[in-house]
């Protein structure tokens, strides 16, 4: 009777072992890859969009690098309590535990958002295509180099007040 059993649960483990190809090719919904995405201009379109809204990231110009750190850096505030999140901004010291991760999370954010500029410009080609027709490539590469240099100098005050400059 053992033997029933364990050849029984053998013979249970094994359907549920078992997987069929579908359920494995599982594709995500929210999201596009690059082969769905870089078909036709309201795709590109999307891609360029996507870059806008990151930039909005708390990051960046969704408060750090609009109302929150660069207006400490200005000297907009003036903050007297030692236990306030910027405090240490006001004060200069650059390798805080509250003020690196400022910096960081920007540049990172940064980067990001520019290594999906260079996948944009990759994908447009060196001239227009069927998938990108002329009125759309130049103003869809354009914005994408465009965003790409905004993106790399605006972080860059970052390192000039670091070294002191």
């Amino acid at each position: 009777m053992k033997i029933r059993y364990k050849i029984f649960f053998c013979l249970l483990l094994s359907l549920f072992t078992l997987s069929c190809n579908k359920w494995v090719d599982v594709k995500p919904t929210d999201r596009l890859g690059e082969d769905q995405l870089f078909v036709d201009p309201a795709g590109y379109t999307k891609a360029i969009n996507g870059v806008y809204v990151e930039m909005a990231n708390t990051a960046l110009y969704g408060q750090e690098m609009t109302t929150g750190a660069v207006d400490v850096l200005a000297q907009y505030y003036v903050l007297t309590s030692s236990t306030h999140r910027y405090f240490d901004h006001t004060t200069f010291v650059y390798t805080s535990g509250k003020v690196k991760p400022t910096f960081d999370n920007a540049w990172k954010k940064a980067y990001e958002l520019i290594a999906n500029c260079n996948v944009i410009i990759e994908k447009c080609g060196d001239a227009p295509s069927q998938k990108l027709p002329e009125p759309y490539y130049g103003i869809i590469k354009g914005e994408a180099i465009a965003l790409r240099a905004f993106l790399h100098h605006a972080p860059s005050f970052w390192s000039y007040l670091q070294r002191g400059e």
